[in-house]
């Protein structure tokens, strides 16, 4: 019943754009962090000089918001909001909800140019437009009781953003609009919505329609050569075994591992971000640069660990903790069980 409700709500397509940024997980890690001095608490705050907000949006001419919202498990997000078209407008505005992709944050919405890029498209259409950015990343990187840089603020995988992120921030929209929302996830933020919806998670009467740009659930048809190598050489389980939990490009553990992997005879890494997605018909140079600036955002390594698994097992299934003992704790069953889509 799940299933068909989630394949009837897949209304809208995007093909402005086509590539997928999975393939980025096999290089990064540890980040330098910041934390708040104290609890915020869901609701607005004021954009600062180095805002998503300030940096990619206010800059054209639109108006932009800043939220925090905090999920179940103690992350705190930012959330950003462009309510409205530089053309402006009056009534009611239908809120769209925009989900980024593995080691991406919002402003991987932003690096094309106003008329080509999808959110201030959207708010010129008329929408109310919302970008979400991935616990981790360098906007959401807070929490009610954890440090960036302890072990604990990193046990988390893609379960934990289906299971906590995707309905706190569908909630806190769907509140703060008082309309259903359409959600628009780009690569992994697809998978998420899915896996949420799968779950039970995130309630299905408060979203009107859903579209996915470059989706990636099941993973073991990828082709791209840089995933094939990192999963065939375990680079995720590398680093697990030397310690890692952060998984950041600036890191000196991970430049080791980015230097073994340019190192196949497959893959030229000189030609970023070809090797991850395969030829690209449609990234301008503008947006190579700010790719080239901005970088690759921070996940955890048990995230990447989890996506490894689903590539190399062609499943779609819960994370393996790695022994029965360690499954049966969290699922009560000696292998993780199966997301039912």
């Amino acid at each position: 019943m799940r299933t068909s409700l989630v394949r009837e709500k897949i209304e809208w397509s995007w093909s402005g754009v086509g590539f997928s940024w999975f393939g980025l997980g096999v290089v990064l890690t540890i980040i330098v962090s910041c934390t708040a001095t104290q609890t915020p608490k869901n609701g607005s705050t004021t954009p600062d000089a180095a805002s998503i907000c300030a940096n990619a949006i206010l800059i054209y001419g639109y108006q932009c918001q800043e939220y925090l919202v905090n999920t179940g498990d103690g992350y705190i997000l930012s959330v950003q909001r462009i309510p409205i078209g530089r053309s402006g407008g009056d009534g009611p505005r239908p809120p769209v909800l925009l989900q980024h992709g593995l080691l991406l944050d919002g402003r991987s919405w932003f690096y094309n140019k106003p008329e080509e890029n999808l959110p201030m498209i959207l708010a010129d259409k008329g929408y109310d437009v919302w970008i979400s950015n991935t616990r981790g990343t360098e906007y959401s990187r807070r929490h009610l009781y954890l440090d960036p840089k302890q072990k604990g603020y990193w046990y988390w995988t893609w379960d934990h953003l289906a299971e906590y992120e995707i309905p706190a921030v569908i909630n806190f929209v769907y509140n703060a609009t008082g309309q259903k929302i359409h959600y628009i996830g780009h690569a992994l933020g697809s998978l998420l919505c899915l896996a949420s919806f799968a779950e039970g998670n995130m309630g299905i009467d408060r979203v009107k329609s859903v579209a996915f740009l470059s989706p990636t659930v099941y993973s073991n048809h990828i082709t791209s050569p840089i995933i094939s190598v990192a999963v065939k050489l375990g680079l995720a389980e590398m680093g697990a075994r030397i310690g890692l939990y952060e998984f950041n490009a600036d890191s000196q553990p991970v430049s080791r591992i980015v230097k073994l992997l340019c190192s196949q005879p497959t893959i030229v890494c000189s030609e970023l971000p070809t090797p991850l997605t395969g030829k690209n018909c449609c990234i301008n140079k503008m947006a190579k640069q700010l790719f080239a600036k901005n970088g690759m955002e921070p996940t955890s390594i048990r995230n990447l660990k989890h996506l490894s698994q689903n590539v190399r097992h062609g499943t779609l299934e819960k994370y393996d903790y790695g022994t029965t003992e360690a499954n049966m704790e969290h699922y009560g069953a000696k292998k993780p069980p199966l997301y039912d889509l």
